[in-house]
């Protein structure tokens, strides 16, 4: 109970940004993505793994990095 009085009281004054990003954070909220067709997998790959919530199984940055630089020199 004491959650949604806080959440009553502080909500509206939060900019909206904010209110998004809790509740990507409280109720592990993503967009969906689209379905695979073969040519997208490593990346849907890579976001999903880049939402995991264990830190431990998210990638780098440095691995992000060059995961999308490869997947460019693959697209272009």
């Amino acid at each position: 109970m004491v959650k949604y009085v806080r959440d009553a009281i502080l909500k509206p004054l939060q900019p909206p940004y904010v209110q998004i990003a809790m509740e990507v954070v409280e109720a592990n909220l993503r967009p969906r993505l689209p379905d695979d067709d073969g040519q997208f997998r490593k990346l849907i790959d890579l976001i999903c793994l880049s939402w995991d919530g264990d830190a431990s199984v998210r990638p780098s940055f440095a691995t992000i990095t060059y995961s999308l630089k490869d997947l460019q020199n693959r697209i272009l």
